[in-house]
């Protein structure tokens, strides 16, 4: 049958008809469900139609076809919820195939999910530009709560990876162990490009390691806050001599 019946046993179960709506000649069809009596769902149709709704596209065909429309039911159910009665309309709809019926009344976990891979899918491009320019519209806010995030985080985030290094010393030994085994020629590389481009490096007075070789270099860093602090202690000592 295709339908998967729930009976609720903490449920009472009430009777639903499920039903066809169509016009004289036959092509326009719609499908929909109940638990009322079919006279009263019409008249409920009829009524919505009257004032001015336009949110179902079967008030909107009614409109412009008439109201003189014919109704009949399909077949009566007993179930236990509204999620049952869905399930029973869907069934219908997929029998039939309504033209006026635009969308589905129930959906299945699996259908969910292979409705939102596909739209994922066909949609992957797109997304991709939205996301890119949501980003840059809101990449000062972004940084301002991910700054807040981590300096509110900071003693918390501390304590943890304290704890995880604890719990995990010889893990994180191996890894580091197998990386550089796995990185011994890149290391390589790496350390002599350092010494090549740091040849002239040499430790300041302040402890700071500078490149002396560059005037820049220099200037950036007697101007810098270690090194000035560092004068000042200089000259507070020697005055007090």
């Amino acid at each position: 049958m295709g339908v998967m019946y729930y009976n609720n046993m903490n449920q009472q179960e009430y009777k639903i008809n499920v039903y066809r709506i169509w016009w004289d000649e036959g092509k326009d069809l719609y499908v929909g469900s109940t638990k009322r009596k079919l006279s009263a769902r019409m008249a409920s149709h009829r009524r919505s139609c009257r004032t001015g709704r336009t949110d179902y596209s079967l008030f909107n065909f009614i409109k412009e076809n008439g109201y003189d429309f014919n109704y009949g039911l399909i077949k009566s159910y007993m179930v236990t919820c509204r999620d049952e009665q869905m399930m029973w309309e869907q069934y219908h709809l997929g029998l039939l195939k309504p033209n006026i019926n635009k969308n589905r009344a129930h959906r299945s976990p699996e259908y969910t999910k292979q409705y939102q891979d596909d739209w994922r899918d066909n949609n992957r491009v797109e997304q991709r530009e939205k996301q890119k320019i949501y980003h840059q519209k809101n990449k000062e806010i972004r940084n301002a709560k991910n700054r807040k995030y981590w300096q509110d985080t900071k003693e918390v985030r501390a304590i943890q990876e304290k704890k995880y290094r604890d719990s995990h010393k010889e893990q994180i030994f191996e890894r580091r162990k197998r990386y550089r085994e796995s990185h011994k020629e890149d290391e390589k590389r790496r350390s002599l490009e350092f010494r090549k481009k740091n040849k002239n490096m040499i430790v300041c007075h302040c402890g700071e390691r500078i490149n002396y070789g560059r005037k820049d270099s220099r200037l950036r860093h007697y101007n810098s806050k270690k090194h000035t602090k560092f004068q000042k202690l200089i000259k507070t000592g020697l005055k007090s001599l």
